[in-house]
């Protein structure tokens, strides 16, 4: 019996670890926040084909006097076509702020419905966005995984990549949605499909971390200059869970080697980051199985 004893011991692998539970929120969508959210976004479309409107009608009608000129009036042409391109310009953020804004408001209110419903909407309007639709995507992918919608979440996930999965300028977006899409598949024990998205997710992070590690030149990137250290800190924190949840992936499959090298780079990640709920988690579980794979 002892010899049996100390064969099981011996035999005996490391405890396989678990990724931090994720809680799904069943809370109905808050019906006041959703009506202040559609609210403020019709009426800021309505400023958006306002400031258009206005600002080509006045154009074209101060272009025509100074056509009409003998001479033309050639200053005055040049300005109403100056006139006109800043018209569509700021109408066009306006619209973008009118779908982001209230997504925003809503996500704070809890007002899940409006989110993803104008979220969704933003994301068959990807040329008349200034700033493109991923950010439309993530927030619906993030939403729709903490409601528990995983199958919906891969699928819009997966529409995203395809649409702007190449676009390196896009990748401190995608980063977090592939980080969401794989918790979706892991939830799911897909594991395949859970790898495959960390692996994007590690992909784009790095990218991003590159990007905003970078020495800032020009007068608007020294002026956000702040605000690059806390997107840095950000995409530092969804890069340590990208890592930690491909550990566990590799050690679900035995594969020991690969989930070692990812449980150090979570920690060394997750190190460099802000604090963050499933900071501890990380940290603790990395370091307990890194010291069980010490001879792996």
């Amino acid at each position: 019996m002892k010899a049996q004893t100390r064969q099981m011991k011996r035999t005996k692998g490391p405890k396989t670890p678990k990724s931090p539970e994720i809680p799904v929120n069943t809370t109905p969508s808050n019906k006041k926040g959703d009506q202040l959210a559609l609210m403020g976004s019709y009426g800021l479309i309505v400023v958006a084909v306002g400031t258009i409107g206005m600002g080509l009608y006045f154009a074209i009608l101060n272009s025509i006097q100074a056509c009409s000129k003998n001479p033309a009036d050639w200053t005055t042409l040049l300005s109403m076509i100056l006139l006109a391109t800043v018209s569509v310009l700021v109408a066009r953020s306006i619209f973008w702020l009118s779908f982001f804004g209230p997504v925003m408001l809503g996500s704070r209110m809890g007002a899940w419905q409006s989110s993803e419903q104008l979220c969704r909407n933003a994301i068959k309007l990807p040329a008349f966005l200034s700033r493109g639709t991923s950010w439309a995507s993530v927030s619906l992918v993030q939403s729709l995984v903490n409601r528990g919608e995983y199958s919906d979440a891969m699928q819009a996930a997966e529409e995203e990549w395809q649409r702007t999965g190449e676009d390196v300028r896009q990748a401190q977006n995608l980063g977090p949605l592939c980080v969401a899409t794989g918790i979706a598949s892991q939830v799911q024990e897909d594991l395949k499909e859970s790898l495959k998205w960390n692996e994007r997710a590690i992909q784009c992070l790095n990218n991003a971390v590159e990007e905003l590690s970078k020495p800032k030149t020009g007068l608007m990137a020294k002026a956000l200059s702040p605000q690059s250290g806390e997107w840095l800190g950000q995409v530092r924190t969804q890069l340590s869970i990208a890592h930690f949840n491909i550990a566990t992936i590799y050690f679900q499959k035995m594969d020991y080697r690969r989930a070692k090298e990812n449980f150090k780079k979570a920690v060394e990640v997750a190190s460099q980051a802000p604090d963050f709920p499933q900071k501890s988690d990380i940290l603790k579980i990395s370091k307990d199985q890194l010291a069980r794979l010490k001879h792996a």
